[in-house]
């Protein structure tokens, strides 16, 4: 998924295929979306991808790398349950 692919837009639910391997910078930043599930398939997960995401209330992701990459929920103020898997071994900037 590129670089702000769905920024800003009214998107609300997304539901990402087990073949997906990239999610570029900003590409959901400031959408409604509620929840969301990465699969382990991904492989690269770029800076802020749902920062400023108000409605986002739960996150279930892998550690990318061991690395949670910075401002990934930057201002996701409703985000009350953060579920990562896999062993990590940084937090960049949040």
């Amino acid at each position: 998924i590129g670089k702000s692919a769905f920024s800003q837009s009214s998107i609300e639910d997304i539901r990402f295929p087990d073949s997906l391997s990239v999610i570029e910078k900003y590409a959901f930043q400031k959408t409604g979306i509620t929840s969301v599930k990465i699969p382990s398939t991904v492989k690269s997960l770029g800076t802020g991808v749902f920062s400023e995401c108000k409605a986002l209330e739960t996150a279930e992701l892998y550690a990318v790398n061991g690395v949670i990459p910075e401002f990934l929920f930057e201002e996701c103020r409703a985000l009350t349950s953060v579920t990562i898997h896999g062993k990590v071994k940084e937090i960049e900037k949040c």
